[in-house]
């Protein structure tokens, strides 16, 4: 089995480091998409979302803050009054969730 730093996509460096890769994956490899793996510490996510995150929507990389999936498909973040689901908006307001 390989080891994880031999993988291709592997990077592990300082912020700019981190996003310089990522780039490069994204402009040579076309990758649309990464995903994060969490080796020795937990703190990986928080890391890439507080250190990383802001350099790759700096360079246009990511979207700014606050959007959705659901918004950047539809242009709303709120299902349709008619979906089954809206019935259950704001189910869980008040009960401390």
């Amino acid at each position: 089995m390989d080891e994880a730093w031999q993988d291709r996509f592997f990077v592990a460096g300082t912020p700019e480091v981190v996003a310089d890769a990522i780039e490069h994956w994204l402009d040579v490899d076309g990758i649309d998409g990464i995903n994060l793996r969490q080796y020795h510490s937990f703190d990986t996510v928080r890391d890439f979302a507080e250190l990383v995150s802001p350099i790759l929507r700096e360079r246009g990389r990511l979207p700014e803050r606050g959007t959705t999936l659901r918004s950047q498909l539809t242009g709303t973040d709120r299902l349709p009054e008619e979906h089954p689901a809206a019935a259950h908006r704001d189910a869980f307001v008040g009960n401390g969730v």
